[in-house]
This record gives C-alpha cells, sequence and structure tokens, in this order.
C-alpha cells in the first residue's frame, strides 16, 4: 500500500459518466483516484501499483467485478474494496464480503457515503499499520538483548522471562 499522506484509489466502472464522477467526488475528498474501464484495465493498473483501495462495479463488460476483486485482494491482502452495482442482492453481496469487500453499494448511491466508508477504511488500516510498528519498536527496544549476562544461569533466566512475559500475571523470580 501507499504510505504517502493522499490515500489512492482505484475505481473500475464501465459506465463513462459515472466513472468520472466518482473519480472527481473522490478527489474533491481528498483520494488520488485512477481510473480503470474494464475488468482488464483494473487487472493491468493493479500489478502496476498498490492502491489503499478499490472501488469495483459487479457488471463489467469483460468480466464479472468479483474477479477483480479477488484478484485485487489476493495480490493486496491489505487493500480496501467496495463493490457496487445496480443489480445486486443479498446473495452478490455476501459473495463480496466472502472476497473481501468491506462493503456493497446498490446504484445510486450518495457519493459523500462512498467517500466516507473509504476515509473510514484507509484510516484504520494506517493505524494497524502504525500499531504494529510502534510494537515493534518496543520489542526491540525492550528486548533482553540489551541486559548484560552470558552465562549458562542468566541465559535460562531470560529463556523463562520470554516465555512468562507475554502472560496476564504476576512472577516472582528469585535468585
Amino acid at each position: 500500500m501507499t504510505h504517502s499522506p493522499i490515500p489512492s484509489v482505484l475505481v473500475v466502472e464501465d459506465d463513462v459518466d459515472l466513472r468520472q464522477t466518482i473519480g472527481e467526488s473522490l478527489e474533491a475528498q481528498g483520494f488520488a483516484a485512477a481510473l480503470a474501464v474494464d475488468a482488464a484495465d483494473a487487472l493491468e493498473r493493479l500489478r502496476a501499483f498498490a492502491y489503499d483501495a478499490l472501488v469495483v462495479d459487479l457488471n463489467l463488460p469483460d468480466a464479472n467485478g468479483m474477479e477483480v476483486l479477488a484478484e485485487a485482494v489476493a495480490r493486496y491482502p491489505q487493500i480496501r474494496p467496495v463493490v457496487i452495482t445496480g443489480f445486486g442482492g443479498v446473495p452478490d453481496a455476501v459473495a463480496a464480503m466472502k472476497h473481501g469487500a468491506i462493503e456493497f453499494l446498490i446504484k445510486p448511491f450518495q457519493l459523500a457515503q462512498l467517500a466516507t466508508i473509504l476515509k473510514v477504511a484507509v484510516d484504520q488500516l494506517r493505524l494497524k499499520e502504525e500499531n504494529a510498528g510502534l510494537r515493534a519498536q518496543l520489542r526491540e527496544r525492550f528486548s533482553f538483548d540489551s541486559i548484560i549476562g552470558r552465562d549458562s544461569t542468566m541465559q535460562h533466566l531470560f529463556s523463562t522471562l520470554e516465555l512468562v512475559a507475554p502472560m496476564n500475571s504476576t512472577v516472582l523470580i528469585q535468585g
């Protein structure tokens, strides 16, 4: 995924006017929007760039939007995909969610709603990544490697501490 301050989104929609409208709306909301006309165009763009989010129409002229969704999630598990359609029902929504979609919107939908969904999803993803990075820094900073002790007794103590450290209990070590 991109780590720039501007989240990127790929919009895959065969209707020219709707594709352009969605792209302009998302750009006005602070996204960098790339537009794809069909599944082949979308898959080519996904091979070249890791987008933060994906908006894909379920009915494309050259393929089913589920194929694009599946390929995007397989290639970039952290991508935040939204499926849009004019002809969808509960089975399609369930299938989209099983393939990794975070939302399923029926046309016509509100553009502000789409932008809000994507903003929340991208923010959550970035918070998770930041949290993981901070946890790694803490583990590195407070590891037992910074404690001096090469003696076998100390090494045994460090092994014991590593085992009990993740536990939520009080441990008394005497020596």
